[in-house]
């Protein structure tokens, strides 16, 4: 069964984006954790000298 078949109300763009939703919560995590690490640096860099 086709995903069309399943939702037929959900455009194409909104079914990749039901198939892909781990891996993108997954990237969000990556982001904020090396979004944390660069402030972590930037505090360091600043109250270190």
């Amino acid at each position: 069964m086709t995903n069309e078949n399943k939702h037929p109300r959900k455009s194409k763009m909104e079914l990749w984006l039901d198939d892909h939703n781990h891996e993108m919560e997954f990237v969000r995590t990556l982001v904020a954790l090396m979004v944390l690490a660069l402030q972590i640096v930037i505090l360091i860099k600043i109250f270190n000298g």
